[in-house]
């Protein structure tokens, strides 16, 4: 009787909102067909749609078309933008749906189900357009002078935009690189089997990492700072308020440091001088956003997914005690899949291989496991460096299959043999 009555209230709820919404497109609309070239009106129209896109998902209202909202903010935008293009916070909204929204939309939505193939490709031209309208954002508010005071109380309002479009840009150009984490250059013992003059690595990955380096050294510097004289971030010199988490910039810059020791590196075949220099500055941000305390309205989350990308590190180091020390500490009663992976891979690498198969076994009850054939291919890896090489091949079986099953063309290890 009660769960009715709730449920009840919350339809009753969820009608009022959408008449709400729908009377205020009304007026809105109504708007932009008297005054069709004033940018403000398309800016408000547009704005709604941008709520609509942010309520609408997993774990929000399920009333709506995430991507007809996205498209139709999108539109709106334009229709803004083509009247006054200086315009810095329809600039910054236009970037971020296209850079950490359309994306995903085009990857995984039914409407782009007949372009399967040119799903990637497509997802990331709607980055490289949306990094473009984050990039004007910037360029427009850097242009405003201080000294004029119209320009100034411009530059006031929105500033916290402008500090968004240089995080969102280093998001961006952070998705666009291709080379991602391989556990099986460890677990399969393929680091530092290859010749430096051998490695190579994508320029472009490079290139996207420096980007994403500047951007977000740009808004560790702008956020709560914004004082020449600091060149080092540190838990020290971080505050953890913003308009992001102190942890969250220090966290960032940390992942891009340490994506960069894995593109000069060769994806870890090789600690070459420049990549370790890179791997160094990486520990030292991650360590510092492990010690930098959350603020206040943060103050419940965990630090897990920040202790899972310094265990890697210390993986790529070979200094395995620490790394399940570190992740042993930060972790909660629950381990996310992918973390599970990471720490049985440091068990299995230090001899504890029934620490790592106990740890993997939880992993494959999860229901958010993405990667099962990961899982199974770890506990393959732990047998066979334990001498049960039955075991390790019914195991990489399992893991080729489900590989399969999820599209992982590529990943097809062979059996393991005495």
């Amino acid at each position: 009787m009660i769960y009715l009555e709730l449920n009840n209230t919350r339809r009753t709820f969820l009608a009022q909102q959408k008449k709400y919404r729908d009377e205020t497109e009304f007026i809105r609309k109504r708007c932009v067909d008297l005054e069709p070239n004033n940018a403000g009106y398309w800016s408000n129209l547009a704005y709604l749609h941008y709520q609509n896109v942010h309520e609408l998902g997993p774990r929000g209202r399920k009333d709506g078309d995430i991507r007809n909202e996205t498209d139709q903010a999108l539109e709106y935008l334009d229709r803004a933008l083509s009247i006054d293009p200086r315009r810095i916070t329809d600039l910054y909204r236009k970037g971020y749906l296209l850079v950490e929204k359309l994306p995903h939309q085009v990857l995984y939505g039914r409407r782009d189900a007949q372009h399967q193939q040119n799903r990637p490709e497509t997802a990331n031209q709607c980055i490289r357009q949306g990094i473009d309208c984050l990039s004007q954002a910037i360029q427009v508010w850097e242009s405003l002078l201080s000294a004029d005071r119209r320009q100034n109380e411009m530059r006031q309002r929105d500033r916290n935009d402008y500090i968004k479009s240089l995080y969102h840009s280093g998001h961006g150009y952070y998705k666009l690189i291709t080379n991602d984490w391989k556990e099986e250059v460890y677990a399969l013992e393929r680091s530092g089997v290859t010749p430096e003059n051998e490695i190579s690595y994508n320029a472009k990955d490079l290139e996207n990492a420096e980007s994403a380096w500047k951007y977000f050294y740009q808004c560790w510097l702008k956020d709560g700072l914004d004082r020449a004289d600091l060149s080092e971030p540190s838990s020290n010199s971080t505050p953890s308020n913003g308009i992001f988490e102190g942890v969250h910039r220090l966290y960032w810059l940390g992942k891009v440091s340490f994506v960069h020791y894995w593109i000069l590196s060769g994806h870890g075949q090789k600690d070459t001088a420049e990549a370790i220099k890179n791997r160094n500055k990486a520990e030292k941000y991650l360590v510092a956003a492990l010690e930098l305390a959350w603020s206040p309205k943060s103050k419940s989350q965990k630090k897990d997914f920040i202790a899972e990308l310094l265990v890697r590190l210390y993986i790529s180091k070979g200094e395995y005690d620490k790394a399940i020390e570190i992740i042993n500490k930060h972790r909660g009663r629950y381990l996310e899949p992918y973390i599970s992976h990471t720490l049985a891979l440091a068990l299995s690498l230090s001899g504890k291989y029934a620490e790592a198969q106990d740890v993997l076994d939880e992993a494959l009850q999860s229901r958010g496991n993405k990667e099962i054939w990961m899982t199974h291919f770890l506990k393959s890896c732990a047998y066979s460096r334990e001498g049960h090489h039955d075991k390790a091949n019914e195991s990489l079986n399992k893991a080729n299959e489900e590989a399969q099953k999820a599209g992982r063309k590529g990943f097809n290890i062979q059996r393991f043999s005495d």
